[in-house]
């Protein structure tokens, strides 16, 4: 199978894909459609990848594209997922889905809910506890996928979704740690700010 792989160099999807025997190329960059209607490619898999795909390029590959996604959508679409489940309190988990039109909208392949320590931990700590979870979850719903076998479901509900500016407004609780601050302080902040929504099963 021809894959080609949107995410970084270094990831091991990628490494997991080749070893499945495919041929996979890999890219960070914005994908054209001229280009890519001459590649012959038969799936294209999205992880840790910042851009948006248009409909010229998802129309090339209809139900063969799919993305890895840290968050339990519909709930912390978009970016810094980690960062937001802590701080308004939403459910945290992994879903791998089909790329549509919208941000994190399209339908769901599998998911995972999962309980993240809150206690000693960081946002650095989780988010690769999350990824974890992540990488498996895609791994062992792969076989399925490639083949068209595996499930689909519309999202329900209307969850939560998050832009790269949304973020600046609590860019001081980071100022002193970065991703190392203590996820503890992001959960206090977020109760004493009423952002908490308190469906979060880890704190």
């Amino acid at each position: 199978m021809k894959i080609l792989f949107l995410g970084l160099a270094d990831s091991p999807v990628l490494d997991f894909l080749r070893r499945e025997g495919n041929e996979v190329a890999q890219t960070m960059d914005k994908l054209d459609a001229a280009e890519l209607s001459s590649q012959s490619y038969d799936f294209l898999v999205s992880y840790r990848y910042r851009l948006i795909l248009k409909d010229d390029v998802l129309s090339l590959f209809p139900d063969r594209v799919v993305n890895l996604h840290p968050s339990l959508l519909p709930w912390n679409r978009g970016t810094f997922s980690n960062f937001w489940s802590f701080l308004e309190g939403t459910p945290k988990g992994v879903t791998v889905h089909y790329i549509d039109l919208g941000v994190d909208t399209g339908d769901l392949i599998a998911q995972e809910r999962i309980r993240l320590p809150v206690e000693g931990e960081t946002l650095r700590t989780t988010y690769d506890k999350t990824h974890e979870y992540l990488v498996r979850l895609f791994y062992a719903h792969w076989p399925a996928i490639k083949t068209g076998n595996c499930s689909r479901q519309v999202q329900q509900g209307e969850g939560t979704i998050h832009r790269i500016k949304e973020k600046e407004e609590y860019d001081h609780l980071l100022e002193k740690a970065g991703w190392d601050t203590p996820v503890t302080e992001l959960v206090a902040y977020g109760k004493a700010r009423g952002l908490y929504r308190g469906l979060d099963e880890s704190a």
